[in-house]
């Protein structure tokens, strides 16, 4: 797999796979593409950066690699826990339920919170869209 915006160092020796559903925050009200963004990806045209190569060149040798990823979580629950009430939840109000898919990326093994980085081979041309669906509001989802 060669990985268009994840430096090398951020590529998983030990990829993580699972058959379990995990758990996104999207903006929603329908999924799209741009549900799937990594994060610099995101913050970049955010901050309508110009040149993504050049963003990319400059911070891979900087920033922490889940700034690269795709965040999902194993647990919907613990998920909501972390982060309802935050800014995530407010710009992503949907929850978007799906699989990691390895034929459009990587994923890193799952933290204490079952939060899993998802490294995109290609965000644009290899999008995880069409793997996940809309079930619902996040607060829905609250118990």
């Amino acid at each position: 797999m060669l990985f268009k915006h994840v430096p090398t160092k951020c590529i998983p020796v030990s990829p993580f796979k699972t058959v379990d559903f995990v758990y996104r925050a999207v903006p929603g009200p329908s999924i799209s593409p741009d549900s799937f963004l990594p994060s610099f990806v995101d913050k970049s045209r955010r901050n309508k950066t110009e040149n993504l190569e050049m963003l990319f060149q400059t911070v891979k040798d900087e920033k922490e690699c889940e700034d690269f990823s795709c965040s999902v979580y194993l647990d919907l629950n613990i998920m909501l826990s972390n982060i309802y009430g935050s800014v995530i939840a407010k710009k992503r109000p949907f929850l978007a339920q799906g699989i990691l898919n390895d034929s459009k990326g990587i994923a890193d093994q799952p933290d204490s919170d079952l939060h899993i980085n998802y490294y995109l081979e290609d965000y644009e041309n290899k999008n995880p869209y069409d793997d996940f669906i809309i079930i619902g509001l996040l607060e829905d989802h609250l118990k």
